[in-house]
């Protein structure tokens, strides 16, 4: 029996654990489509917790068998964001509306969607849920910084009338009372 001729390859980009700028204390959940996998949270002081969800086997992606350091965060966040690369980076950074590349940054605004998987991760104090993260993360690729200012806008525009219509009626029934 002969071997089939079969050419093999694995590639894969190397990731950066380095430190860079990052609000703290940091609260950040990593989400598998709208399943929560894990919540971590990084202290003024730098020192990371995080929780994760036992009640599903799709796998998260830190280390859950030993105690987390910065540089886990530091490597989540850049493993889920395009690489600084001289020829493509700043292409992406115009798109996004950002001047320099800025880890934590680009996670905010593409919330750490990549093509092939449906990780995502968001601060924890986000309203948002994966179908809304993908509508955002598509909007830097189909239209163009003027039509995503006007629709995100408009969408500011319709949350303050709506707080606007709720603390009306809640000074109607207050008066009534």
């Amino acid at each position: 029996m002969s071997k089939s001729h079969v050419i093999k390859a694995n590639s894969y980009r190397p990731v950066s654990a380095e430190p860079f700028p990052v609000p703290l204390p940091l609260h950040l959940e990593l989400y598998y489509s709208n399943i929560l996998l894990c919540v971590y949270t990084v202290s003024e002081t730098g020192v990371v917790d995080f929780t994760y969800n036992i009640n599903t086997d799709i796998p998260i992606l830190t280390p859950i068998h030993r105690k987390l350091k910065a540089d886990d965060i530091y490597f989540l966040i850049r493993s889920r964001i395009f690489p600084d690369n001289p020829y493509t980076a700043p292409y992406e950074l115009q798109r996004l509306g950002l001047s320099y590349y800025e880890p934590y940054e680009i996670l905010m605004k593409t919330h750490g969607i990549m093509a092939g998987d449906c990780y995502w991760i968001k601060e924890a104090n986000e309203q948002i849920n994966y179908a809304m993260a993908m509508e955002q993360y598509m909007d830097y690729y189909i239209l163009t910084p003027e039509q995503r200012a006007e629709k995100y806008k408009a969408a500011d525009e319709n949350k303050i009338e709506e707080y606007a219509a709720e603390a009306f009626n809640g000074i109607e029934e207050f008066l009534k009372s």
